[in-house]
């Protein structure tokens, strides 16, 4: 239950980082500050850093196997967008959207796996 609630909150926190840095970019976007094509790269980065960190720091606190819980954030996150997806956008499955939520899970499972890995250098 324990490795739930710390998923969840890693979860949550992700979204909520997401959020706030895509709101950040889009406003500066709407001020004319960055192109539109800077703008989808920035949201990108933005999204694959908060991604990383989150689970750098789930990785932290697991207290084994952080590859396996990096891949159920990378997971869950993935699949949160990709209905998302779905249910707003005309979503059209093609290989450069497959290839993004390849990454998220490939970039969540390296952070985690860092995370632990920084966990047990400090012991």
């Amino acid at each position: 239950m324990n490795d739930l609630k710390k998923l969840g909150f890693s979860y949550l926190y992700t979204n909520i980082s997401v959020l706030v840095c895509t709101l950040i970019i889009t406003s500066l976007s709407i001020i004319n500050f960055t192109s539109s094509k800077s703008t989808s790269i920035l949201e990108l980065i933005s999204i694959i850093l908060c991604l990383f960190i989150n689970s750098f720091l789930l990785g932290k606190k697991a207290s084994n196997k952080g590859y396996l819980e990096g891949l159920k954030l990378g997971f869950s996150v993935s699949l949160t967008y990709l209905i998302l997806s779905i249910l707003v956008f005309s979503f059209h499955i093609n290989f450069k959207n497959i290839l993004f939520y390849i990454l998220l899970i490939i970039i969540s499972m390296f952070g985690s796996m860092i995370g632990i890995n920084k966990k047990l250098d400090n012991k």
